[in-house]
C-alpha cells in the first residue's frame, strides 16, 4: 500500500461539510462527488488534474481529509481546501516522515519542497 496525505484541523477541530461541498461543486477539478453508501466518509470525489488524480475523501468526523497518494493532483487538492478554511492545518504522511503547516505554502513546489527537508526518510521521494 502506498503512502498517503493527511489533511487535519487540530484536534477537537472540524472541517465545515458545507463549505467542502461548496469548494467540491465549484472547481471542476472535483469529480464524481459521492455523498451516499460511504462508509466512514461523510463526502468524497476525484480530484483531476491534467493527467494526474487523486482520491479525496473526508472522515465522517469531518476531522481529517485523505489523499491517495502523493502526487502533484494531491497537493493541489490539499492547497485549493486549505484556502477555504480559517486557521492552522496540518499536512502529513501516512508514515508520519513530516508535518507542517499547509498554511504557509501556496504552490505546489514550495510545499513539496518543504515536505522533503521536513521528512524522516530522505529516501521517501526519490
Amino acid at each position: 500500500m502506498g503512502t498517503s496525505l493527511l489533511l487535519s484541523v487540530g484536534k477537537g477541530r472540524t472541517f465545515s461539510l458545507d463549505t467542502l461541498e461548496q469548494v467540491f461543486a465549484s472547481d471542476g477539478r472535483f469529480q464524481n462527488i459521492r455523498r451516499e453508501d460511504l462508509i466512514g466518509s461523510a463526502i468524497e470525489a476525484d480530484f483531476v488534474d491534467v493527467n494526474d488524480w487523486t482520491l479525496v475523501n473526508v472522515s465522517d468526523k469531518l476531522d481529517v481529509i485523505s489523499f491517495s497518494g502523493t502526487t502533484d493532483a494531491s497537493l493541489s487538492a490539499a492547497l485549493i481546501l486549505q484556502e477555504c478554511h480559517k486557521g492552522p492545518m496540518r499536512l502529513f504522511d501516512t508514515n508520519y516522515s513530516f508535518d507542517i503547516d499547509i498554511k504557509n505554502f501556496s504552490t505546489i513546489d514550495a510545499l513539496r519542497t518543504a515536505m522533503i527537508s521536513e521528512q524522516k526518510d530522505p529516501g521517501f521521494w526519490d
